[in-house]
């Protein structure tokens, strides 16, 4: 049962995180144009690791809520490689996927359940 916790989790941290990273580009693409798309990208790679790390940090575990930025990561990599980006998105993006992920760290502490509700 705990592993069944522990994938659902994940994969929820995972979905919400996709969720709000769709959200905000779509939205950052009707509103600006050119270079400033990139720097919505990594507003939303940023929104998107914190929100699935806290989302797996509530249902399956803080340690387990680190794959969330993980798995970002690997994916932004492949991103990366798929077509030209400026020469900073990079850099930037990990820096949005680590701070995100300590950002969701710290929510999922902050919205963790009482002692006794983890039974």
């Amino acid at each position: 049962m705990m592993l069944l916790k522990w994938v659902l989790g994940i994969l929820a941290g995972f979905l919400a995180a996709g969720l709000v990273i769709a959200v905000t580009e779509a939205v950052g693409h009707a509103l600006v144009q050119g270079y400033a798309v990139f720097g919505i990208a990594i507003i939303a790679y940023g929104l998107g690791a914190a929100v699935g790390t806290a989302v797996a940090g509530r249902l399956a575990g803080r340690r387990s809520s680190t794959l969330v930025p993980i798995l970002l990561g690997a994916l932004a990599t492949i991103n990366l490689w798929s077509f030209a980006h400026p020469w900073w998105f990079a850099m930037a993006c990990a820096g949005a996927l680590a701070l995100g992920g300590l950002v969701g760290d710290a929510l999922s502490r902050q919205f963790a359940p009482a002692r006794n509700e983890e039974a």
